[in-house]
């Protein structure tokens, strides 16, 4: 749920940017994430209210930077996040240079969620656990690819169950490499990296 609360809460700052899905929609053109790095402190509890704030943090290079706090009622940080997204031009088949169009700073001039950004994911593991997957048009977000909120939840479903009950989620750090469409066959992959435990997802 944290992760829709983030995309909600981004879209509807694009939107008052006159950048939202429709805006940038009509002049043929996608929003399209890189790259995500997020680290989780605490689940809010059930039927608890939390605070989500988002705003923009420059755009570096052809990227826009995206920062992320979810609080719950009495303020404490529950998850932060940062994420790199790039603008596509469907008719010229190019990326639109994002300082042209963006605000080099969010009105706010606040400062970055977290203290590191996202990086390059390693080279894959081989693979433990295995399951194929056919995607769907409930997976599908408005520029007609899958959601990036499936791949994650994809890696997660993965887990063992036995490791779900003893710990939580700290951390995810994912690349986004090519879009998926509808009715495309999915294999999701992933591989224990330590006994912490650390694990490594791919979705090809």
């Amino acid at each position: 749920s944290m992760f829709r609360f983030m995309q909600e809460a981004a879209v509807a700052h694009v939107m008052r940017l006159g950048l939202g899905p429709k805006d940038v929609h009509a002049r043929q053109q996608s929003w399209v994430i890189t790259q995500m790095l997020v680290e989780l402190e605490a689940l809010p509890p059930l039927h608890s209210r939390v605070t989500v704030e988002t705003w923009s943090n420059g755009a570096p290079l052809q990227c826009a930077q995206r920062e992320h706090i979810i609080r719950d009622e009495k303020g404490n940080r529950l998850l932060s996040a940062c994420s790199y997204w790039l603008l596509f031009d469907r008719r010229q088949n190019k990326l639109v240079k994002i300082s042209d169009i963006f605000p080099p700073k969010d009105e706010r001039e606040r400062q970055s969620a977290l203290n590191r950004r996202p990086k390059r994911v390693a080279t894959p593991l081989p693979s433990t656990i295995t399951s194929d997957y056919l995607t769907r048009h409930s997976d599908l977000d408005f520029n007609g690819h899958v959601n990036h909120i499936r791949y994650i939840e994809q890696a997660l479903d993965l887990i063992p169950t036995s490791l779900r009950e003893s710990h939580r989620l700290r951390e995810l750090e994912l690349n986004f490499l090519r879009e998926s469409l509808l009715s495309d066959g999915l294999q999701s992959q992933l591989a224990q990296v330590s006994d912490l435990p650390v694990f490594q997802h791919v979705l090809l």
